[in-house]
């Protein structure tokens, strides 16, 4: 009878406990879900699908003042179920192809840019992060060019329905920054 009672005073100990365990799993529960779907910010982008003409300049040395023009086709889409936004960019940069890659997304929870570009002239990801300062999109990231490191700073701007305006700045020392390229998107 004793043995009978130390096994139901076991059992009873473990499902108070269990009932209890239960009870903090519901607190757990009851607290707020992040919010999910497509972020605000790209579902505003969504209106730049389709196919853009670029024509531009850029400048590869900071010492000297030769600009060279350039020209490319980007193909902008949704993805992601309306995650992100992709561009795929074909042209020609100083006399050669360039095909290059960008994913844009919005991030809630940090409330900041984040896009990724690969191209075929460095083969490698370039990561870049930013905010929407006074309208533009300003994003900043470090890359390697020569073995040195070089902060890039990518802004999007004058942004309408038809055309929107980019310009990329670096700098070795991450403050004195020189204007390497620039130049306008057109719908077509």
């Amino acid at each position: 009878m004793k043995r009978i009672l130390i096994i139901l005073s076991v059992f009873c100990l473990v499902g108070v406990s269990a009932l209890a365990g239960a009870d903090s799993a519901k607190v757990q529960i009851d607290e707020p879900m992040p919010e999910f779907g497509p972020p605000e910010q790209i579902r505003k982008l969504a209106v730049m699908a389709g196919t853009w003409d670029y024509k531009g300049k850029l400048k590869w040395d900071p010492s000297v003042d030769v600009w060279t023009e350039h020209e490319a086709v980007a193909e902008i889409s949704v993805v992601a179920g309306g995650g992100a936004i992709q561009m795929i960019y074909t042209g020609e940069m100083s006399g050669m192809e360039m095909n290059g890659l960008s994913t844009l997304a919005y991030d809630r929870a940090a409330g900041e840019w984040q896009e990724v570009w690969v191209d075929n002239f460095s083969g490698r990801l370039s990561f870049f992060t930013g905010k929407t300062i006074n309208g533009a999109r300003v994003l900043v990231g470090e890359e390697l060019m020569n073995g040195k490191s070089i902060h890039s700073r990518a802004t999007t701007y004058d942004i309408t329905e038809n055309s929107y305006k980019y310009k990329m700045e670096n700098s070795y020392d991450g403050e004195n920054w020189y204007l390497s390229m620039e130049g306008t998107y057109t719908r077509r």
